[in-house]
This record gives structure tokens, C-alpha cells and sequence, in this order.
């Protein structure tokens, strides 16, 4: 589930400036972020976020002196003009070989998430952490290691994905128990992060990898698990946790598209996407006074103008 290959090592920045544009997808380019210094093999870029004037692009096959692939994380400033501007680069305090440190983000404030999906934890050398900095007087410092402690074992993947909201982060793992996956609350109180509970789906199996994405909103969490099985079928969905009383029971199970289901929070609002159908698709749901989640609407790419080839030009066994 890990990403392990070459990409482009580069990110363009978009800003959204009218409501057309925004309907047509023509969003104007304003800046590429790149690392002058980047190898072939640091993915630059595998993960991303942004708050106000400060963005983060993960770098989780970045050498880091004489180790290979520890990974990195890259934190960009914008300043009055617009101008986007390298102001840090940021490693594990304990990196080693293969942490894949950088593979997710998560930014708010003066607070960054970095997943490493293999660092060493209390249980595994390879069973993944997050790392937890903060930002005083323009300078970053790590500040927190945080694991699932000694109940988690090596290929975890605990960090493959990130959210923070405030004092609270979500922490998920997707290949824990053999890919069934798993999630954790973590809250912070007078600087200390301390662990809270885990969340899982009650009806996953081997292999769905309930925690392949995740988001938060205040008191909501959402989390993906795109191989949750439906009629048989590997259509995954995406499980709805409140936050009451200090729990977080599961409220709702969001089912709809087919493949992998990244989701974000916002409001009421939640947005699970499709990007393993053949037309790109976005389904949002949105609660209800009542506190249940309505039926999706769904949006989709505009059709292709491309013509599909003719007979003559198609491969062997290609289909219109």
C-alpha cells in the first residue's frame, strides 16, 4: 500500500479566483515548488498541506546524509507579494533506512503531522510513527513521537495517513491485523499528546484497510476503507465517528462509489471521491438535523471531447 516509485518531484499551487473558473477546472497556475537538490527517487510530493501562508510537501524517498530514503518534509511561506519561498526542510530526529518519512501531512497553525509509515515503533522496527512539530518564532522543532505503543507489530503502516484539527489528530493504519486497519485519536493538553481511543469499523475483514484515508472536523472523523466489502463486492466505504462524552462511537457507514474513497471534512459536509471509476467522481453527503448523513449528490468530470479510435486503430481486444 506504500508508494515506491519515481514521480515528478515538483507542485503546482493553484489559487481559485472566480466561480466559472472554479466550474471548469481552469484554474490559473501561480507557483512551482520544487527542490533544487532533489534526487530521482525522493517523490517529492507524495503528500501535501496547506494553512494560510504556509505549505508542507512530503518527500518520503529523500536521502538525508549518508541514509538512504529516511524521507524528508519541505515547509514553503508565502509572503505579501505572493512569492512562495523554501523556508525549511524538516527529518525524523531518529530516521533510518526505508521510514518513508513524508508520506502524509497534515498542517494546521503552528502544529505539522509527518507520517512515516515505517519508522520504528515500541513494537516493530517497522511499524510507523508520526512526528508532531511546532512552530515558534519561524523556527520548526520536533516536539512529539507519537506510536500505537507496544500493541502494533512491524508493516502496520501506522502514519499512511493524517489529520489534525485543533488539539486533536487522527493517526490511522491501515494494514494493521493483516489490513483489517485501525484508527487513533490522539488530543494534546498542555503541550503533552497523549493517546485516546482506537477506532475500527465493526464489520471489516482481512484486507479491507479501513484507514487508507482519514479527516477531521471538529467533532467529526472520517475514515476511508476503500476494499470494505459490499454484496461481496471489494466497493469500499467511508465510517462516520462522532465525538461524545470522550468517545467516539461510529455513526454512520457512507457506501456509494467503487475503489479507493479519500475523504475530507468540512462542516457538515463530507466528500468521499472515486478515483478508481472510469469518470472521475465526487460524491458529497451532508447531515441532517437529526444527525443522519442524506443521500449523496454526485459530481463528475465533464465528458472527454476525445473520440474514441477507429476499429482499424484499436489493439487487439480493445473495445469501444
Amino acid at each position: 500500500m506504500l508508494l515506491r516509485r519515481s514521480i515528478p518531484l515538483f507542485i503546482i499551487v493553484w489559487t481559485l479566483q472566480a466561480a466559472s473558473a472554479i466550474a471548469s477546472l481552469n484554474l490559473p497556475q501561480k507557483a512551482k515548488l520544487s527542490v533544487t537538490t532533489a534526487g530521482t527517487t525522493e517523490v517529492f510530493g507524495t503528500s501535501v498541506a496547506i494553512d494560510g501562508d504556509t505549505a508542507v510537501v512530503g518527500a518520503p524517498g529523500a536521502q538525508v546524509g549518508a541514509i538512504q530514503t529516511p524521507g524528508a518534509a519541505f515547509v514553503y511561506t508565502r509572503n505579501g507579494a505572493g512569492a512562495w519561498t523554501l523556508q525549511t526542510g524538516l527529518v525524523a530526529s531518529d530516521g533510518a533506512f526505508l521510514d518513508f518519512f513524508g508520506f502524509s501531512v497534515a498542517l494546521q497553525g503552528d502544529t505539522l503531522l509527518v507520517g512515516a509509515p515505517q519508522a520504528s515503533g515500541p513494537a516493530d522496527a517497522h511499524q510507523g510513527a508520526v512526528y508532531v512539530f511546532t512552530r515558534a518564532n519561524g523556527l520548526w522543532s520536533e516536539t512529539a513521537k507519537l506510536t500505537t505503543g507496544a500493541g502494533g507489530s512491524g508493516g502496520d503502516a501506522f502514519g499512511q495517513s493524517v489529520a489534525l484539527d485543533g488539539d486533536t489528530a487522527v493517526v490511522t493504519s491501515p494494514q494493521y491485523l493483516g489490513g483489517i486497519g485501525a484508527a487513533w485519536i490522539f488530543t494534546r493538553g498542555g503541550g503533552i499528546w497523549t493517546t485516546g481511543p482506537q477506532l475500527l469499523a465493526n464489520d471489516a475483514d482481512t484486507g479491507t484497510f479501513f484507514g487508507y484515508s482519514a479527516a477531521i472536523s471538529g467533532d467529526t472523523v472520517v475514515i476511508g476503507s476503500p476494499v470494505t466489502l459490499l454484496n461481496g463486492v471489494a466497493q469500499g466505504a467511508a465510517f462516520v465517528f462522532t465525538r461524545g462524552n470522550g468517545s467516539w462511537p461510529k455513526q454512520t457507514k457512507l457506501i456509494q462509489p467503487v475503489g479507493p474513497t479519500p475523504v475530507t471534512v468540512a462542516g457538515s459536509t463530507i466528500r468521499p471521491s472515486c478515483p478508481a471509476a472510469r469518470k472521475r467522481v465526487l460524491f458529497a453527503f451532508r447531515e441532517s438535523s437529526s444527525d443522519n448523513w442524506m443521500t449523496p449528490l454526485r459530481f463528475s468530470a465533464a465528458p472527454s471531447s476525445r473520440r474514441a479510435p477507429p476499429a482499424s486503430r484499436r489493439r487487439s481486444g480493445e473495445t469501444k
